[in-house]
């Protein structure tokens, strides 16, 4: 369980509680004024190992998270949620991309990296915040729809093309 302190635009502040600790953002309701706010959970952080600890790995294949290309530049993707935005000073993205677009958001689009047992990847695609536009493949994708993507995927973010590589 997480308790995420939240300020809606009103000036009310709350505990927004979310029971889900892979939950990457959710959508709350202020008490005072009923406006509806995204909120952004951060990660957790893994455990700092101690000495004497042994770290065991999966054994098998295991493929890289893939990563993401604008204007020729490559972002590298993580295992995990991946919030990508607009750079700037005060984003919160993991993934900040160096443009020049006012349209996109400083925390745009959600990027989900899930390994299987097997050690397979799979990568998902959500909105992050609804203000701006989001496309796949041209595709407008819409405030609740999370859409897996594969190899050469199109993501548009506002007026801002980006590919998706494995």
């Amino acid at each position: 369980m997480k308790k995420i302190p939240v300020q809606c635009t009103c000036g009310q502040q709350f505990v927004a509680t979310f029971q889900d600790d892979n939950t990457a953002a959710g959508t709350v309701k202020c008490p005072a004024c009923g406006t509806r706010l995204k909120v952004i959970v951060p990660r957790s952080k893994p455990p700092i190992p101690q000495a004497g600890m042994e770290t065991k790995l999966p054994q098998g294949q295991f493929g890289q998270p893939g990563m993401l290309v604008c204007q020729g530049r490559e972002y590298p993707l993580s295992v995990g949620d991946n919030i990508v935005g607009r750079k700037a000073a005060n984003s919160m993205a993991h993934i900040q991309l160096e443009v020049d677009d006012p349209y996109m958001s400083r925390s745009h689009l959600l990027v989900r990296v899930v390994r299987s047992g097997d050690g397979g990847l799979t990568t998902f695609v959500s909105n992050y915040k609804n203000m701006n536009t989001t496309m796949v493949n041209n595709r407008l994708l819409g405030d609740i729809d999370e859409v897996v993507i594969n190899n050469g995927d199109l993501l548009q973010l506002a007026n801002t093309v980006v590919q998706f590589k494995q």
